[in-house]
């Protein structure tokens, strides 16, 4: 690692080389300081890291800070601090030795340019007074160069602007006068309309009344014919009542007289059914007697002796159709 400082020329700075080595003068302790301990810092970076070389890593990080901030940055500070006062000095004293150029020069310009001024002054109060006799009719007489006109172009200047702001006046008076003529005339026109509207609302009002009246009376009317209306359906509806009464009486009438006659035909009809049914039986019975009679006789034909047969046959056959008889 190498110092740096030796790189810089003095001469971009516009200054030689000894007046560079008397500024850094100062600066020759810290630089050689620093020296050595960029020779320690090559020597301490090849350790390695770990916690027994920190302490060494810190002691010398915080020799390098105090040779940077106590001795660089102090010189630095020290340098221009006395370089800074030095110009404020010279300052002061060039303050005070120009100003008393300054008191000779200025008291000779005025003698030089005495004409100038008092053309000047005359050309201000000129100004002045034009602006004094013409600012009413202008908006800004400040703004125009009126010490510039020629008395002259002046005079017709002040004339034009005059006959503008009278003309100007005048318009506006005449615009006032049909500004209150056409005020009286609307004024006039709105009571018309007001003792016109005054009117047709009377007259509203009264139409009003009357179809308020003739409402009543129609409604009156009205009234009366529904009534007449009420009345004739209440009695039409009566009729209908008492006609449908007398149908409903006569279809409950014809109703029961037809259930009447369903029941006697359908009793008739069970009646009959009774006697079939009875009939039936009967005849199954008479048929289940006579099969029962003869499986008996084929079983006895088939299992016994002939005499015996011909005994069952005349004893037991007429007791079982006898037995049949009185179960039915």
């Amino acid at each position: 690692m190498q110092n740096k400082l030796i790189t810089i020329s003095p001469n971009e700075y516009g200054l030689d080389k000894k007046n560079a080595e008397e500024l850094t003068k100062g600066l020759n302790v810290p630089l050689k300081e620093r020296d050595l301990l960029i020779k320690e810092f090559n020597e301490t970076s090849k350790l390695e890291v770990n916690e027994e070389n920190l302490p060494i890593f810190r002691d010398l990080r915080l020799r390098i800070v105090k040779n940077r901030t106590l001795g660089i940055v102090l010189w630095h500070k020290l340098a221009k601090d006395y370089f800074l006062k030095g110009g404020q000095f010279v300052d002061a004293i060039k303050r005070k030795e120009v100003a008393v150029n300054e008191q000779m020069e200025e008291k000779l310009m005025n003698a030089e340019k005495y004409f100038e001024i008092l053309e000047q002054k005359r050309y201000e109060a000129l100004q002045k007074s034009r602006e004094a006799m013409i600012d009413k009719y202008v908006e800004d007489a400040s703004l125009l160069d009126l010490a510039g006109m020629d008395a002259d172009v002046w005079s017709v200047y002040l004339s034009v602007k005059k006959q503008a702001y009278d003309d100007t006046i005048e318009a506006v008076k005449k615009a006032e006068s049909e500004r209150i003529a056409t005020e009286k005339a609307e004024t006039k026109e709105r009571e018309r309309i007001r003792k016109e509207n005054e009117q047709l609302k009377k007259e509203a009002k009264a139409k009003e009344i009357q179809d308020e009246k003739d409402r009543i009376e129609r409604d009156r009317l009205f009234k009366i014919e529904q009534a007449k209306r009420e009345k004739i359906e209440a009695e039409h509806l009566k009729k209908e009542q008492v006609e449908r009464k007398k149908r409903e009486e006569e279809d409950r009438i014809r109703e029961a007289n037809e259930l009447r006659k369903q029941k006697e035909h359908d009793a008739q009809l069970e009646v009959e059914r009774k006697k079939q049914e009875k009939f039936r039986q009967e005849a199954e019975k008479k048929t289940a007697d006579k099969a029962i009679v003869n499986r008996f006789i084929s079983i006895c034909q088939e299992s016994i002796s002939p005499d015996l047969y011909s005994y069952l046959i005349d004893k037991i056959v007429p007791v079982l159709r006898k037995s049949r008889k009185l179960d039915n």
